[in-house]
């Protein structure tokens, strides 16, 4: 008789929570408030390139945190969000020339197979560091995986990831950026 008791209260409780529970969300309408966010252009490191998975690849680009926020600036009269996109058909190039890794099976020394990172390739794409900026013209994520602050100023700067994307082999991540006339912008 208690085990049935215990049941149809146990049954009773977990249904009124159940069905009780819907939460009412109030989404607040998008408001630009004063600033102009029409021409936002982004600087940083690798999270803000999309530098992700130990490489620099299009869908890891798509989902950057730039592009992520260019994508909400949209609902607030945010302009167009040029990115050096790497080729979709492209693996992608890390900065030691690898692929990008993926979650899998792998080997370890001893014969033990594991969860863990595997490339999904032996190498990386070379053709990433092609430049494109005659292709595609200026950019709105000038971020560069590995750069420092203290490098954006550079002139000539080597670091391959902006070699691809800048406007002339003596120009500096900083002046690329400044030459876009940004209403809006953002440093990580």
């Amino acid at each position: 008789m208690n085990t049935t008791l215990y049941k149809i209260i146990t049954l009773a409780i977990t249904t009124t929570v159940v069905v009780s529970c819907k939460p009412k969300f109030d989404v607040p309408d998008p408001d630009k408030g004063n600033i102009d966010v029409s021409n936002y252009v982004a600087l940083g490191s690798s999270m803000t390139a999309g530098y992700s998975n130990g490489a620099l690849y299009y869908d890891a680009q798509q989902n950057s945190y730039a592009n992520i926020l260019a994508e909400q600036f949209k609902l607030i009269g945010g302009g167009e969000f040029k990115i050096p996109n790497v080729s979709q058909s492209s693996i992608g190039m890390g900065n030691a020339n690898n692929a990008p890794s993926i979650l899998g099976n792998r080997t370890d020394c001893k014969g033990v197979v594991s969860l863990g990172p595997v490339k999904i390739a032996t190498q990386g794409d070379a053709s990433v560091f092609t430049n494109i900026y005659s292709s595609q013209g200026s950019f709105n994520n000038m971020a560069v995986p590995d750069v420092k602050v203290i490098d954006m100023a550079v002139t000539s700067y080597t670091n391959p990831f902006y070699q691809r994307m800048s406007s002339s082999p003596s120009s500096s991540i900083l002046s690329d950026a400044v030459a876009k006339n940004p209403h809006f912008f953002r440093l990580t």
